[in-house]
């Protein structure tokens, strides 16, 4: 099975995680886990310079997560890479998702062939009926017409946002948690604790040779901190009444089918079966929670950092319950994001890029058409003297170019992501581009190229240089993404470099603690993560917008 861009780092590193050989099933359900060794070099990269691993190179406030997708054999890959920590891949089984709609479900009786497809079909036909309402939108006469319209919007959020928590229970299960950023720990005698009382619990009931064997197989840190959140979450979600008791236990299982795995890969145990497994979970959930174990959770505000597959592209993964409320971009491979380190400034105190608010260009309305646009932010953009752009008419080809080329933030408020008024060759051989902010329909997707990697107005932006672009996944409507907007704005801190207000009145509900302007730097991402909240359909529109790139900081 192939591994995606994730791969090259593995081959690198010297371990190359095969999914024949790490595939094993329990109880009839295929659970997988491999631990790569970042130290040495395999034959094939044995006369070539040694390449700096991944980990190593990596901010410390930095998670990167690959999520790669095997459509032959249902199965996703996730591997995790942070500072200093050796790289986790997991390779699990991906199972039929649903919308929480009985007749769009039920079309079959029969699984699907590809988990991946039918999911992909069922966002595709959900983003579809969204379409068809939005262009429906202005035929409504009467009230009840007005409130039929409404009804089937929100019904089909209700659909997307079911589609994502299938998504995350189907696919990620129990090893959701592996793409939580502040997946880490305070002291080391905390990982020593956590050994011990899993490995007293895998011992119980075992022979004297088996449980010498068990006592002296050490598990990962990573491992360890993967189980320790995994039931600390499960117990928070049906103590608070967040999640469903079910699901929170079948996550608690997926988790130790995992450590029951590694110790039967070791020889150490025999081979499990669903009452030996259920007793070890009942037995490692008590004994977790006995322990004192102070865990550093959300310190720094980990950024994280998805590098995704063809495939997997096409997923708003930002918006799964487990990591909507984090600072989220998204890389199209390792190596740009490699180049990407390589380019910043070491000694800078936040980790990322640097843009300036005093450097702005806009694109406002250049079609003529989005005058409810224009009017929400035509002041405040033309209000600060140091700020130039086009509003009401189509900017000339050296324009725009110039526009990516000289300013560090160039806002594009339109149709798309402005494909007409710049090519993609002229976006790809930029020397410098600035941070691109593309707030029109799609202008974030990427299109399926066959057997090659997706391709689209994001991709030839990071070719082009571009330290991070916003763009959308879908199409949305201008209403609410103009609410987005204006939220992203203050998040962000642009808000400050204008005298003049946005006209756009946001509903401060969803989001009532964001003040107006941050009192300290925040990244791109983090903007992002609050301004979705201010989105009256909280996945039609507020799961559109994605950022590519790394952190990016005004200055």
């Amino acid at each position: 099975m192939p591994l995606s861009a994730d791969s090259e780092d593995f081959e690198n590193s010297g371990s190359v995680a095969e999914a024949d050989d790490i595939v094993h099933a329990v109880d009839g359900k295929r659970i997988v886990a491999k631990w790569t060794d970042a130290i040495g070099t395999t034959d094939l990269h044995k006369d070539q310079p040694p390449v700096e691993s991944l980990s190593a190179m990596l901010p410390e406030n930095w998670v990167v997560c690959g999520l790669s997708i095997d459509q032959t054999r249902n199965i996703l890959l996730v591997t995790r890479y942070e500072h200093n920590q050796q790289p986790i891949a997991l390779c699990l089984p991906m199972r039929a998702v649903d919308t929480g709609d009985y007749l769009s479900d039920s079309n079959s009786d029969d699984a699907p062939e590809s988990m991946f497809e039918d999911a992909y079909s069922k966002l595709q036909d959900i983003i579809a009926e969204s379409d068809k309402t939005m262009k429906t939108g202005s035929l409504c006469a009467t009230e009840a017409d007005k409130r039929a319209w409404w009804e089937n919007r929100s019904s089909l959020d209700q659909r997307l946002g079911a589609l994502l928590d299938s998504i995350e229970n189907e696919w990620l299960g129990g090893f959701k948690y592996v793409l939580d950023p502040t997946l880490e720990f305070s002291t080391s005698s905390d990982i020593s604790q956590l050994r011990t009382a899993i490995s007293e619990c895998m011992a119980k009931g075992l022979t004297k040779s088996q449980t010498t064997k068990v006592r002296n197989l050490q598990l990962s840190t990573e491992i360890c901190m993967l189980v320790f959140w995994a039931a600390q979450k499960s117990r928070a979600n049906v103590c608070d009444g967040d999640g469903d008791g079910d699901d929170a236990n079948s996550d608690w299982q997926d988790v130790c089918s995992l450590v029951w795995d590694i110790y039967y890969y070791q020889g150490a145990i025999p081979q499990g079966n669903e009452d030996a497994l259920k007793l070890f979970a009942e037995k490692l959930d008590k004994a977790l929670g006995e322990l004192s174990i102070d865990s550093a959770r959300d310190v720094n505000r980990k950024q994280l950092i998805l590098v995704l597959d063809k495939h997997a592209q096409q997923i708003p993964w930002e918006c799964l319950p487990c990591i909507r409320d984090f600072p989220i971009s998204r890389m199209p491979s390792i190596a740009l994001l490699r180049q990407r380190i390589q380019s910043m400034n070491k000694s800078a105190a936040l980790a990322g890029a640097k843009a300036s608010g005093k450097r702005v260009f806009y694109v406002l309305n250049p079609e003529g058409d989005l005058r409810r646009t224009q009017g929400n932010f035509e002041a405040y953009l033309s209000g600060q003297p140091g700020w130039s752009g086009v509003v009401g008419r189509r900017p000339m080809n050296s324009e725009y170019e110039h526009g990516l080329k000289t300013s560090d933030i160039f806002m594009y408020f339109g149709h798309g992501g402005g494909e007409g008024y710049i090519s993609r060759s002229q976006i790809r051989m930029l020397n410098r581009c600035a941070v691109a902010l593309l707030l029109g329909c799609s202008s974030g997707q990427l299109k399926f190229a066959g057997e090659y990697d997706a391709l689209g107005t994001a991709t030839d932006y990071m070719i082009g240089g571009c330290p991070a672009l916003v763009g959308n996944l879908w199409d949305v409507g201008d209403k609410d993404i103009d609410r987005f907007a204006a939220r992203l704005l203050q998040a962000w801190g642009l808000t400050r470099f204008s005298p003049a207000p946005i006209d756009v009145v946001l509903d401060t509900k969803n989001s009532p603690q964001q003040p107006t302007c941050p009192d300290k730097p925040v990244s791109l991402a983090e903007a992002v993560c609050w301004a979705r909240r201010a989105c009256r359909m909280t996945y039609l529109t507020g799961a559109a917008p994605v950022v590519y790139g790394i952190p990016v900081y005004l200055e």
